[in-house]
């Protein structure tokens, strides 16, 4: 599960450094982001979705990649 949580945040922070910008906007927007990139990795590593589902079950996993999101200073969230 790390190498699958390791993978994921890699492919997050590939994505902010190519749009940054598309992560300052509303939580539904960034829930439709976040989708979007576990289909994408999941699809590229053979990964399963559910395999994410339990990254996001762990409170700590969660805290870890909303903070690289910057979730916590987005405003109009």
């Amino acid at each position: 599960m790390h190498s699958v949580k390791n993978t994921f945040i890699k492919a997050i922070e590939f994505e902010k450094l190519k749009n940054p910008h598309a992560f300052r906007t509303t939580k539904d927007k960034l829930s439709g982001i976040i989708n979007t990139i576990c289909t994408k990795v999941g699809e590229e590593n053979r990964i399963p979705f559910s395999a994410f589902e339990e990254i996001f079950k762990n409170q700590e996993n969660s805290l870890q990649i909303m903070g690289l999101l910057n979730f916590w200073r987005n405003p109009g969230l």
